[in-house]
């Protein structure tokens, strides 16, 4: 009997895990969409890059991250480069590159490229979205999301994937506070490989409800409380090598390309009262 509630558990136990990665979405084919159109009916676009110059749109980007500093002291091995971007005719690569950087008294061996466009943006709700293929190889771990200049939380992490452990798991993810106590609600979405092609990723966020889209396909729905989210949030998209791990810095491809062809963002044009 012993060994059957045994089994009975650990077949239970392995289900969980299982459920841990909610939903497997298949990707739309290249020729599906016109990329190149930016309307959305019921929409108005509020930012928008097509990176289509060859150069980084300064009036648009920051490369230095919202919270002023291009490196954390607690992380000395990763730095925010001013220039670790490369372009072709219509896309820009968010390079992460093995080089020396000193910084007063340290030396940092890596540097990322990221961006935020709190600039131009200061957005209560609305429609964000990236064009994009991931970087190569393991080691990496390319996000796009929104976060508040105001405070943190809050944070809407639309994707984070982790290419060391599965490529193909989207992390979706949330902070925000509860009664002056941290909180985040996580997901994970199966996906085909994000290296191979370039995929369209999106987020709704409405005062009570976020919606995730993956391909212009819903893949997750969150009921949320207004007081959550209650600042106004801009874009980051960076990549960096995954900290989490030492070895994943010896495990890195580099130099490693995040490579991508829009972001936009929208808003109702005939928005219900907020």
């Amino acid at each position: 009997m012993w060994s059957k509630l045994l089994i009975f558990f650990i077949v239970i136990l392995l289900m969980g895990c299982a459920n841990k990665t909610k939903m497997s979405v298949k990707g739309l084919s290249q020729d599906a969409f016109n990329w190149n159109d930016t309307t959305k009916p019921g929409w108005v676009i509020t930012f928008q890059d097509e990176f289509n110059t060859g150069k980084l749109d300064r009036s648009k980007w920051f490369t230095l991250p919202y919270h002023g500093v291009r490196y954390r002291p607690d992380i000395e091995n990763i730095y925010c480069g001013d220039h670790n971007f490369e372009f072709t005719k219509s896309t820009i690569k968010l390079v992460a590159r093995e080089e020396l950087v000193k910084v007063d008294s340290v030396e940092i061996k890596y540097t990322i490229g990221w961006l935020e466009n709190n600039i131009v943006m200061d957005q209560m709700y609305g429609f964000f979205e990236i064009r994009c293929k991931l970087p190569e190889g393991k080691g990496m771990w390319p996000a796009f999301w929104l976060v508040s200049r105001h405070s943190w939380p809050p944070e809407i992490d639309i994707f984070e994937i982790y290419t060391t452990h599965n490529p193909r798991i989207l992390e979706s993810n949330l902070h925000y506070f509860v009664d002056s106590r941290h909180k985040s609600k996580m997901k994970k979405t199966k996906i085909p490989d994000p290296r191979e092609n370039f995929h369209v990723y999106g987020l709704e966020w409405q005062p009570e409800l976020l919606i995730w889209y993956f391909d212009h396909q819903p893949i997750r729905r969150q009921v949320v409380k207004k007081e959550w989210f209650n600042h106004p949030m801009h874009i980051v998209v960076n990549t960096i090598i995954d900290f989490r791990r030492a070895s994943n810095f010896a495990e890195a491809s580099l130099p490693n390309y995040f490579e991508v062809d829009y972001v936009r963002a929208y808003k109702k044009i005939h928005p219900t009262q907020q």
